[in-house]
């Protein structure tokens, strides 16, 4: 095994290009696993199975944090894949091993400019060892390398004559993946780097470490990480500030200054601009700038048995629960789907679960509980990670079971995403009746779908706690237990303000730690919400040519904050998406805008110029000039 462990590293280093640091890591997770094997399961590791792995990853977990659990999942993913390769094993253990989810992890507070500058304030630079600690924390804050980066570089990486006679020079920067990319220096920063290098103590020669404790050593992340401590103690800056923390300072005082994001992108070296969205952070003054723009006022399958198939629910879901973290949510959603399949298999006296069951199934689901294709597939994708953990535990003929090779249902065309206009907003609203602690209630509830955009189970969530009237902030809870805080406006906090002054004129209201509380002093439940939308959709009596529920007001929100132009960044900040492409499903041009867009056009305006010369004259032309 200790042979094949070392071609796995030569191939994840001169093949995959991984970093050493990386390929120390798996590699020693194989050892550990392969430590295991031998003494815990008494088996050859060549012979491992999909529950040996699993076995050992849920021994490692009560002791180990989450990210650490990653890793070792992807060193047995790709290691039994590299055997695999080389045709030492003839099936994958770790094929079906499902992956982790992300741990959640605090949310990084980047510092502001001024506490950026307080920092290097704090930095004497009347020695060599000032400025070279000086320089390295104005390129992470100047820059936005990763620390890793910043230590990694040599003399020969900074290029000083890259524009002869300019203030400009250029820094190759090596990042993941030896993927390479240049970042311009210039003026302050350019001229800290001609003094440093200048200083008989700097390093000489072009191989050299840039930023050395010793002639020929570089200086360590963990001593760059201490010394920044210390500075900031100096400083007496109550921030939490890392050299992480300082690139993500970098990405978002440079979307605040207003500099295109995908130049961000390339600035930070990543391939993806969902890995930017991660270090734009969106400030509470871009929120509340935003949200004051928004006011009412203005084939053929092997088969598996049933009892097999079924008779392994309770280890699926513990592993979903404990290992895979799963919500509450998703797992009683899991639950339903299966014991719906498992009731239409008994129902309909099938003895194994083929894919003419599985085709069946959809029939079922589609001609007689008439759900969506959307709803179908979610159904399908459930009885599919079932599956995958049916192989990983090696359940007899589990390889052959047919949801992967079913076809995914198409759904029907979407329609585009409906918003009203800010005089329907204003007529739903004008009909709930203010005189009343009921009417008052509603008014705050169905505001904040449209003042703040929360979706209706995060109104519904939301407890007296969730308020900080001093702050003026809301926190709310929405989808995958992610928090966000969202800044109360004056009209948005005057509506919650009114609520809660007649809060107390419910049946025992003192018994609920929750915001919106029925007559009864429960928490106002999502179908009674839903409910009284209904009746005052109904008295509003706007005729909308679209189906108008709860979310609509939602959609509203992201719609009328698109139309005055702010970022889709900050959009999708304040709605709570984990990605921009969430946020684009409910932004849409309006009809305005695209005629603006279309009148840009070169025949349109070549048109318009044959129009005003007299050359061209259109029958509609003059209705045209009175309607503009």
């Amino acid at each position: 095994m200790k042979n094949f462990i070392v071609r796995y590293k030569k191939e994840l280093l001169e093949v995959a290009g991984f970093a050493t640091s990386t390929v120390d890591t798996y590699s020693s997770s194989i050892v550990s696993f392969c430590n295991f094997a031998e003494n815990s399961c008494l088996i050859d590791p060549m012979n491992s199975r999909g529950k040996h792995l699993q076995d050992w990853l849920k021994t490692l977990s009560p002791t180990i944090s989450r990210s650490r659990l990653r890793q070792h999942q992807y060193a047995l993913k790709s290691f039994f894949a590299f055997l695999g390769k080389l045709g030492v094993i003839k099936k994958n253990p770790a094929e079906a091993l499902p992956y982790l989810k992300k741990k959640k992890c605090k949310k990084i507070q980047p510092i502001s400019a001024n506490e950026a500058l307080k920092l290097l304030a704090a930095v004497d630079r009347s020695n060599w060892y000032g400025k070279r600690n000086h320089l390295m924390f104005a390129i992470l804050w100047c820059l936005g390398l990763r620390i890793s980066e910043l230590t990694g570089l040599q003399v020969k990486n900074f290029e000083p004559e890259h524009v002869a006679g300019e203030r400009i020079g250029l820094l190759r920067v090596r990042g993941k993946n030896k993927k390479q990319r240049a970042l311009f220096v210039v003026d302050v920063l350019y001229d800290e780097f001609r003094d440093y290098l200048a200083d008989p103590q700097s390093p000489g020669g072009q191989e050299k470490p840039l930023f050395p404790v010793s002639q020929d050593k570089a200086i360590s992340n963990n001593r760059v990480q201490k010394l920044m401590q210390e500075y900031v103690r100096k400083a007496e800056i109550s921030s939490v500030v890392t050299p992480h923390i300082l690139r993500h300072s970098f990405a978002t005082e440079m979307y605040r200054q207003g500099v295109p994001y995908s130049a961000i992108q390339a600035m930070m070296g990543h391939e993806k601009k969902e890995e930017t969205a991660l270090y734009v952070h969106i400030t509470d003054q871009m929120k509340r700038e935003a949200l004051a723009k928004v006011v009412l006022s203005g084939g053929d399958f092997m088969a598996v048995a049933i009892d097999d198939f079924f008779g392994h629910v309770d280890t699926f879901f513990d592993y979903r629960k404990n290992i895979y973290e799963a919500s509450d949510q998703t797992i009683k959603s899991n639950q339903i789907d299966l014991q719906l399949f498992k009731d239409f298999v008994n129902n309909g006296n099938y003895s194994v679960i083929d894919g003419p069951a599985v085709i069946y199934f959809q029939y079922f689901l589609k001609l007689e509980r008439n759900n969506s294709g959307g709803s179908i597939n979610r159904k399908i994708f459930t009885l599919k990670r079932y599956a995958q953990h049916l192989r990983l535990l090696d359940v007899e003929a589990a390889d052959s079971l047919p949801f992967d090779s079913i076809l995914k249902i198409r759904g029907g065309y979407k329609n585009r995403p409906q918003a009203l206009t800010n005089q329907q907003v204003r007529r739903l609203f004008a009909v709930i009746d203010r005189t009343t602690a009921l009417g008052i209630r509603d008014y705050a509830v169905y505001g904040l779908m449209y003042l703040a955009g929360l979706r209706v189970g995060e109104v519904h969530r939301l407890d007296l706690g969730s308020i900080d009237l001093d702050r003026r902030s809301l926190m709310v809870m929405g989808k995958g237990n992610r928090v966000r805080d969202l800044y109360l406006h004056d009209e948005l906090l005057q509506i919650l303000v009114e609520y809660l002054n007649v809060r107390t004129a419910f049946h025992n209201h003192a018994g609920s730690e929750a915001l919106f509380v029925s007559k009864k002093g429960n928490r106002l439940a999502i179908r009674t919400m839903e409910d009284n939308f209904k009746k005052i959709l109904a008295r509003a009596d706007f005729g909308a040519s679209f189906p108008v529920v709860c979310h609509t007001l939602r959609h509203t929100f992201a719609f009328h904050l698109n139309e005055k132009e702010v970022d889709i960044l900050v959009i999708q900040s304040l709605m709570g998406h984990a990605t921009p492409k969430s946020t684009e499903s409910y932004i849409h041009p309006s009809q305005q805008k695209i005629r603006k867009a279309m009148e840009k056009l070169p025949a349109v305006i070549f048109m318009n110029e044959l129009i005003e010369q007299g050359i061209l004259n259109l029958r509609f032309q003059g209705a045209r000039s009175q309607k503009e």
